[in-house]
C-alpha cells in the first residue's frame, strides 16, 4: 500500500467504550479490509471497522477488566483476558463464546500462534500458558521463569521456527522455544517491559521499557537507538511508522509523543488521557494533531478553544521542560509548554496565569502551574 502522510488521514473518535482502553491491534484482511479491535475495563472487547471506526460488535461475558485482545489471521476469531482470572476464545463473525481458560491469577496478555491454533497467555501468575485449542480441554504447555508479571507477549514465526516473546516488570525481554518449552534468549531492558510491536517490514521491535522507548534488531536483539522520555509512570506504549522515520510514544502524563527516529527529537506532543496503548496502521499510523499555538480542550464537545500568552513564548528560561508533566486535561487545562517549569523548590505561578484574570488557579503538587478553563458546551 502507499503510505499515507501524517495529516491527511482524517481522525476519528470511536465511542462506546464506558472506562479505560487498554488495549488496541488492528489486522489487515486482504478480502476483507482492515480492522480494530480494543479492550477495555468495562468488562468489553470491541471489534470495529479499522478503516472508519464503525462498530462491528461487542463481545460480552468477561466478569472482570479486559486487558488485551486479540485477533487470529484472518479475523475470524478474537482472544480476550481479563482480571477475572479466565481467557476466552470468541467466534468474531459471531461475537459467541467458543471456549474459556481459566487461570489461577489476572490474565494479562495474549497472541495467537501463527496457525491460529493455540493461544499463549500470560500475566501475573509470571508464567507463559499456550492452550491447544484442538484440545481445549488439556492441560496448557508452560513456559516458566519471570519472577513478575508478564505485561506483553507475541506468539511468532521465525526462520528457525515458531517463537513466543515475553516483556515483563522483571524488567527482561526473553525469548522462548514453545516446543521444547525453554527460554532461548534473555535481554535485560533497565526498566519495566509494557509493550513489543514488530515493524510493518519486520526488521525492527519497538519496546517500552520503564522511560524509555528502545529499538531492537528484530534477528539479533541488538540494540539498534534508544530514546528517553519524561513521562511520570513510565511508558505504556509506543509504535514504529511503516515509513520508519517517526515513531509514536506515551505513557500516565496526558501526551503522546511523536518522535523522529533518527534523532529522537520531539516532532508534536498532544494531550490525552493516560496513554495505555498504540496501535500501528497497516497502511500508516493515525494522524497525531497537537496544540500549534492553539491550546484546545480535549473534550470532542467543547468547541472553543483559546489563545494563551504562554503559547506566544513556549520557551521561557533554561528550566523549562519542553512537554508537559501532570495535566488533568480530562478538565480542560491548558497544556502549553511555557506553563512548565521543571524546576521548582516551591509553588509559583508563571506569566501564563494572567492569560486569562479570574480562571481558576492549579498548583500540583510538584510546583509546575496551569490555567483551567471549566468551560462547558454550549
Amino acid at each position: 500500500r502507499e503510505l499515507v502522510p501524517i495529516g491527511a488521514m482524517a481522525d476519528f473518535i470511536c465511542p462506546g467504550h464506558s472506562r479505560p482502553v487498554v488495549g488496541l491491534q488492528y489486522a489487515e484482511v486482504p478480502e476483507d479490509g482492515t480492522f480494530l479491535i480494543s479492550a477495555c475495563h468495562d468488562k468489553t472487547a470491541m471489534l470495529r471497522d479499522g478503516e472508519t471506526g464503525d462498530w462491528i460488535g461487542t463481545f460480552e461475558g468477561h466478569n472482570g477488566a479486559v486487558w488485551w485482545a486479540a485477533l487470529n489471521e484472518g479475523a475470524t476469531m478474537a482472544a480476550t483476558v481479563s482480571g477475572d482470572f479466565t481467557a476466552k476464545v470468541w467466534d468474531a463473525t459471531t461475537g459467541k463464546e467458543w471456549h474459556t481458560f481459566k487461570h489461577r491469577h489476572i490474565v494479562r496478555t495474549v497472541d495467537w500462534s501463527p496457525d491460529s491454533g493455540r493461544i499463549a497467555t500470560g500475566g501475573k501468575e509470571n508464567m507463559v500458558r499456550i492452550f491447544d485449542l484442538a484440545k481445549p480441554e488439556a492441560e496448557p504447555d508452560l513456559l516458566t521463569g519471570h519472577d513478575k508479571m508478564i505485561k506483553v507477549l507475541l506468539f511468532t514465526q521465525e526462520p528457525t521456527g515458531e517463537q513466543v516473546m515475553t516483556g515483563s516488570e522483571d524488567r527482561t525481554l526473553r525469548t522462548w522455544d514453545p516446543r521444547m518449552l525453554g527460554e532461548t534468549r534473555r535481554l535485560e531492558l533497565g526498566g519495566p517491559v509494557t509493550s513489543i510491536e514488530i515493524s510493518a517490514d519486520g526488521r525492527t521491535l519497538t519496546v517500552a521499557a520503564g522511560d524509555d522507548v528502545v529499538f531492537l534488531d528484530r534477528a539479533t536483539l541488538k540494540e539498534m537507538r534508544r530514546v528517553a522520555l519524561p513521562v511520570v509512570g513510565g511508558v505504556n506504549s509506543a509504535a514504529l511508522h511503516p515509513d520508519g522515520t517517526k515513531f509514536v510514544a506515551g505513557g500516565g502524563n496526558f501526551w503522546v509523543y511523536l518522535h523522529d527516529f533518527a534523532t529522537g527529537a520531539v516532532r508534536r506532543p498532544v494531550a490525552l488521557n493516560s496513554l495505555q496503548s498504540t496501535a500501528p496502521h497497516p497502511s500508516a499510523s493515525p494522524p497525531v494533531s497537537s496544540c500549534r499555538n492553539r491550546c484546545r480542550s480535549s473534550n470532542a464537545a467543547r468547541a472553543t478553544t483559546d489563545l494563551c500568552t504562554a503559547c506566544a513564548s513556549p520557551q521561557v528560561g533554561p528550566t523549562t521542560r519542553p512537554v508537559a508533566m501532570m495535566v488533568p486535561f480530562a478538565l480542560g487545562v491548558c497544556p502549553c509548554e511555557a506553563c512548565w517549569p521543571w524546576v521548582n523548590t516551591a509553588p509559583a505561578l508563571c506569566a501564563a496565569t494572567t492569560a486569562r484574570p479570574g480562571l481558576p488557579r492549579v498548583i500540583p503538587a510538584h510546583g509546575a502551574c496551569t490555567i483551567a478553563y471549566f468551560r462547558r458546551a454550549r
